[in-house]
């Protein structure tokens, strides 16, 4: 186990690698099964990140939004292979969760929720917490 620290455009995205599991203490990331990390930019509207478990670097992907609304994650988590993010669409004051094409960072909008979730995480049964 070890830490790195990397900074994006004043966020500082905190990254503890543990081999073979597949979330981390941040909730601004999220492994995938293959071992990629993903991050998210908080604290207001979020751009998506593939970062590189072995230096740390951030290769930044695109926005992530939902056709031309860009959406402020609050959380990030996989399941079933699939990127799902807990936030809120820009100028809105209502939450949802979506899933995120880590490709692309393109959004499908779930459902809504209220209030605004702070997290999410999935136990191995796929159970959203």
């Amino acid at each position: 186990m070890y830490f790195k620290f990397r900074t994006l455009s004043s966020i500082v995205i905190f990254t503890l690698l543990i081999t073979s599991v597949y979330a981390t203490s941040n909730p601004l990331q999220a492994f995938a099964t293959t071992q990629t990390l993903y991050g998210a930019t908080g604290g207001g509207l979020s751009d998506l990140y593939k970062i590189n478990p072995d230096n740390g670097e951030a290769i930044h992907i695109d926005v992530i939004k939902n056709g031309d609304n860009q959406i402020g994650v609050s959380g990030l988590g996989f399941s079933g292979g699939v990127l799902y993010g807990a936030g809120q669409t820009a100028g809105s004051v209502t939450a949802s969760m979506e899933t995120i094409d880590p490709s692309t960072g393109a959004v499908i909008s779930l459902f809504t929720t209220s209030p605004k979730c702070a997290d999410i995480s999935f136990a191995p049964s796929g159970t959203l917490y």
